[in-house]
């Protein structure tokens, strides 16, 4: 696979998951720092192109695994992004709710306090919950 391959099915991958440009981060794109686009991009690839790309676990599976593991870390920004990401993937409301109670059992109920916060957002941003 070249790298021309791997930038194509990141950013394929990236626009389904988080249905924008996987490049774009919510501060915006990093042009007038191009050594931080060439990290970005060069991460980018290898997440989106190579290791969401591999055969062994579908789209549904490995959003799952991200969201349990991303609310362990208390990383809310990508958080958001992955909870939307498992819904355009196919995971509910209910099983996303549930691998975060499931991942409280082992990471600690603040974990879950924090996660929670997101997944109502989101949510609720996607009709899911009432305002």
């Amino acid at each position: 696979m070249t790298m021309n391959d791997r930038a194509q099915r990141a950013t394929e991958l990236g626009k389904r998951l988080k249905s924008v440009d996987p490049i774009s981060r919510p501060g915006g794109p990093v042009d007038d720092l191009p050594v931080l686009e060439e990290i970005t991009q060069l991460a980018s690839d290898w997440a989106w192109g190579e290791v969401w790309s591999r055969p062994g676990l579908d789209l549904r599976t490995r959003s799952a695994v991200t969201i349990a593991l991303l609310a362990s870390q208390g990383r809310t920004a990508q958080l958001r992004t992955h909870i939307n990401g498992g819904l355009n993937n196919g995971l509910t409301a209910e099983e996303i709710v549930e691998i975060l109670f499931h991942m409280g059992a082992y990471a600690g109920l603040g974990a879950v306090s924090g996660s929670r916060d997101i997944a109502r957002e989101v949510f609720r941003e996607r009709g899911i919950l009432r305002a």
